[in-house]
């Protein structure tokens, strides 16, 4: 039976690693020469969810995809806000539909990597 405080423990986790991430990745972007620099902390932000749930197994695949979807949005949030808010003001007469078909973008890769996650999570102990 799962407890209300490995939920809470998990997205604790997802949302430290997310904002960590986030943070590497607002670094990255604001003092990068190249943009293919911005894969590294991408990379290591997915592993580091899927560390998150790999400490985490007891949690349902439901709940390890929200883990690590919630993680990765909240690290894209804020590079997508730092980007337009401080490092692109000018991104902010960007019509509503511009904004929501690259957060929307954003959320389907999220979901792909998230399933992704989830399918390499799934290893649940057997107990002897």
């Amino acid at each position: 039976m799962l407890s209300f405080a490995s939920e809470v423990s998990a997205l604790a986790r997802s949302a430290t690693t997310g904002v960590i991430g986030g943070l590497s990745l607002v670094t990255v972007v604001a003092t990068a020469e190249k943009g293919q620099e911005i894969y590294s902390p991408y990379a290591f932000l997915v592993f580091g969810l899927i560390a998150v749930l790999w400490l985490n197994r007891d949690l349902t695949p439901g709940e390890r995809f929200a883990t690590f979807v919630s993680g990765f949005m909240l690290a894209s949030l804020i590079l997508y806000g730092s980007i337009v808010f401080w490092l692109n003001p000018g991104a902010l007469g960007i019509p509503v539909l511009g904004h929501a078909w690259r957060l929307g973008s954003m959320l389907g890769l999220a979901a792909v990597l998230g399933a992704g996650a989830t399918l390499l999570t799934n290893f649940r102990g057997t107990k002897a």
